[in-house]
């Protein structure tokens, strides 16, 4: 077992009863926001999250990337030069 899935599995094991605690008592969808610099892994981080909430836990997960919203911005304004890098210059070791 890799560093990130035990540690996925721990943050896992305080979450999980608490979602269904709510999933008991509320319709409403649970939003979890992770945070944190560039390139520190919040990406594998949701990854690793989504898997096992789905394969361990059978509860029902989406994504959402900020980079997914960065690229179609990018797309929909390719004269603004602000939109052609994830960070402004030097912030982040592509």
């Amino acid at each position: 077992m890799s560093f990130l899935d035990s540690s996925v599995r721990q943050i896992l094991e305080l979450l999980v009863p608490e979602f269904q605690v709510h999933k008991q008592q509320n319709s409403h969808p649970i939003v979890l926001g992770i945070t944190g610099l560039q390139g520190s892994g919040k990406s594998t981080w949701a990854a690793g999250i989504f898997d096992m909430l789905i394969s361990q836990h059978g509860l029902h997960a989406i994504t959402v990337s900020l980079d997914d919203n960065l690229i179609l911005r990018r797309n929909q304004n390719p004269e603004n030069k602000l939109y052609r890098v994830r960070g402004q210059p030097g912030t982040h070791d592509q």
